[in-house]
């Protein structure tokens, strides 16, 4: 370099940095803001997870097993593993986040299969698709640990209607789900089962609307059997229920014709549960009036529900029976207390309006006695009879007044031990020695040789008068018919007589008419011969019977 260029003007590059890196990074940067967005994306749409406890996972496979509320699928089962406890196995749901608010404190989860049932349709599909997991929404507070329960609900809590409880010591085919029907239609369907102790069950009947209405206080329910058998105009008339019935059981609902309160019935309110339609028509519409009864005898036959009949018609039932030890006195008493309908005896079902029908039957003479249907053989009920005692009154008493009683079994067991006094008098032995020596006396007389002889001097007897008659048979026949003919001759002669004495010449002879006459006598006795021997031929063999 030259001097003269040292004096030449130079120019210096300057270097200037911008804000934005070059469109090379473009591409790196998009990329990593696509990422970030999709990761928010996931971390917001990763849902909740829910623990559930089941007593068992058979069946239940992680990603396959899904979580169906209402047939929609909200979620699956992302992880198995066995529960803190050691007992049961914990399963992890992964529900959507849209379905967070489904799950509170009072959600119940269940996996649907694990316990098939003819009731459940849904159950015995999963049993053979696989298992999956229901949820029944609930209300409370949010919540994230749930323990399975055993069977899913019958009945949607969303499902518009009424719950009845019904009241039953026993039950035979009645289960969860089990239909309830009226008039036929089905209408409802037992949602559950509750024990109460020793004393029976409270069932949890479901009536959906509108048919909740319908279930009045005075409504009476019993369990349908698949053969049922009524009274009818022609006497007793068998039936099949529907198939359903007879397949799965049911349960029956209807208001009695003759019910005086009609309103419908509130929610929960509790019914009896009766074992059939029978005793359901027995029952009582309203308010029973409840009265005492001693009954002398053995009454440990005569069970609670047992009807009490008045001229064969069911007026009340037995409520129960008590066994009383007097200690004081050494005496034992068995009190039975029955229940009176009253609108069974057109009265108001009130304690005065019954207690006055009551008293006027005692003045009358009204006896209550212990009877059985059919008699000796079968079940013990209470009879009340108008007329069966000398009048008498109602006794006060506690808790219910007395009404006035016989002995236990009335006149029939009287009768029957009459019956068997007579018997047990009566010489079965000395019978029973005469009977053997009778046997006796027969035997050795078959077995006599005399009798044997008899007999054979018999038949040659017979056979020699079965010759004469064969003998005689054919001349019989002539003479008869020659008795006939002399018999009209002899009758002929004696007309012809009788002209000639009614002529001029009748006077000259006084005997002659003596002679017509015994000449027309014996004409009628030949003929009254020859009647008799054409009825009698025999008489010629063996002569005339003698008139006795």
């Amino acid at each position: 370099m030259t001097d003269a260029d040292d004096d030449l003007p130079r120019t210096e590059a300057r270097v200037s940095r911008g804000r934005w890196p070059g469109i090379v990074w473009a591409l790196p940067i998009a990329a990593l803001m696509i990422v970030g967005w999709l990761a928010l994306r996931a971390l917001t749409d990763r849902g909740i997870d829910i623990e559930l406890l089941v007593p068992s996972a058979q069946g239940v496979r992680t990603g396959d097993t899904h979580v169906d509320y209402k047939g929609l699928e909200i979620g699956s089962v992302s992880d198995i593993r066995l529960a803190d406890d050691g007992r049961n196995i914990a399963l992890t749901l992964r529900i959507d986040k849209s379905r967070e608010p489904l799950f509170r404190t009072n959600t119940r989860l269940w996996v649907v299969g694990s316990n098939p049932s003819f009731t459940n349709i849904a159950s015995l599909r999963a049993a053979v698709a696989g298992p999956s997991i229901g949820v029944a929404p609930g209300t409370g507070e949010p919540a994230r640990h749930f323990v399975a329960i055993r069977d899913a609900p019958v009945v949607d809590s969303s499902t518009p209607g009424r719950h009845f409880r019904l009241v039953a010591p026993d039950l035979v085919s009645i289960t969860p789900g089990t239909s309830i029907y009226t008039h036929g239609v089905q209408v409802g369907t037992i949602a559950g089962i509750i024990p109460t102790g020793l004393s029976g069950f409270v069932v949890d009947a479901f009536i959906r609307d509108p048919f909740a209405s319908l279930v009045t206080n005075s409504s009476h329910f019993w369990n349908a059997n698949a053969f049922q058998l009524s009274p009818s105009a022609g006497g007793l008339q068998a039936r099949l229920t529907s198939p359903s019935i007879a397949a799965l059981g049911g349960v029956i609902f209807e208001t009695p014709a003759r019910a005086t309160d009609i309103r419908p019935a509130a929610a929960n309110a509790r019914f009896r549960l009766y074992p059939d339609s029978g005793t359901a028509a027995a029952a009582a519409v309203g308010s029973e009036t409840l009265y005492q009864v001693a009954l002398g005898g053995d009454i440990g036959g005569l069970m609670a529900g047992a009807p009490v009949l008045m001229r064969g018609y069911t007026v009340g039932r037995v409520v129960g029976t008590q066994f009383v030890y007097d200690a004081a006195d050494g005496t034992i008493r068995t009190p039975v207390t029955i229940a009176i309908d009253g609108t069974r005896l057109q009265v108001p079902p009130t304690r005065d309006a019954v207690d006055s029908v009551m008293a006027k039957l005692a003045s009358q003479g009204l006896r209550a006695k212990l009877s059985q249907s059919p008699p000796l053989v079968g079940g013990y009920l209470v009879t009340l009879d108008p007329h069966g005692g000398a009048p008498a009154r109602l006794r006060s008493g506690s808790p219910y007044p007395w009404i006035p009683s016989v002995a236990a079994g009335g006149d029939m067991l009287a009768k029957v031990d009459s019956i068997l006094g007579k018997v047990d008098a009566l010489p079965i032995e000395a019978i029973g020695n005469n009977l053997r020596a009778v046997t006796g006396n027969l035997r050795a007389l078959t077995g006599s040789p005399q009798l044997s002889d008899s007999l054979d001097h018999l038949d040659h007897a017979l056979g020699t008068l079965d010759k004469t008659a064969q003998q005689a048979g054919p001349k019989i026949a002539p003479l008869l018919d020659s008795l006939r003919q002399t018999a009209d001759q002899a009758q002929a002669a004696a007309g012809a007589a009788g002209k000639l004495l009614g002529g001029d010449g009748g006077g000259q002879d006084s005997t002659l008419p003596d002679a017509v006459r015994q000449l027309t006598e014996s004409a009628r006795s030949i003929r009254s011969l020859t009647d008799y021997l054409s009825r009698h031929p025999e008489a010629l063999l063996r002569g005339k019977k003698e008139k006795k």
